[in-house]
């Protein structure tokens, strides 16, 4: 099963259209609502109609996934590398090439970053 990395949620919203003008709170609530519907039926991008049905805007919904915590750590590698270092480890022990190592430390990483940030490190 893929490995979430992030998510991201592009919104555009046209408040110029009558609708918004009668309730503009009302009809920004119900235009996300709308999303927030989509959004739980599967779908990942849509248009949106206000509720004079005009096109009132519309969203883009993405979910980045790696196939593995060894893949995420490859594709994030400074990051890997920065909590790495920020939790005292030296520069030499790093595992640069090394996935299976990577992905041990990425599986690690919040630990890491409270061990720095215990340490006083600046994270």
């Amino acid at each position: 099963m893929p490995i979430v990395t992030s998510t991201h949620l592009e919104l555009n919203l046209d408040s110029q259209n009558a609708s918004y003008c009668n309730d503009p709170r009302g009809e920004t609530i119900r235009a996300l609502e709308q999303v927030i519907q989509q959004i739980k039926e599967g779908m990942q991008a849509g248009d949106l109609r206000d509720t004079n049905g005009n096109n009132s805007g519309s969203y883009d919904f993405t979910i980045e996934t790696a196939e593995t915590i060894d893949e995420w750590a490859l594709d994030n590698l400074e990051q890997v590398r920065a909590a790495y270092l920020a939790s005292g480890e030296h520069p030499d022990n790093f595992p640069e090439d090394d996935a299976e190592g990577l992905g041990a430390i990425a599986s690690n990483i919040e630990s890491l970053y409270l061990a720095a940030i215990e340490s006083g490190a600046q994270v």
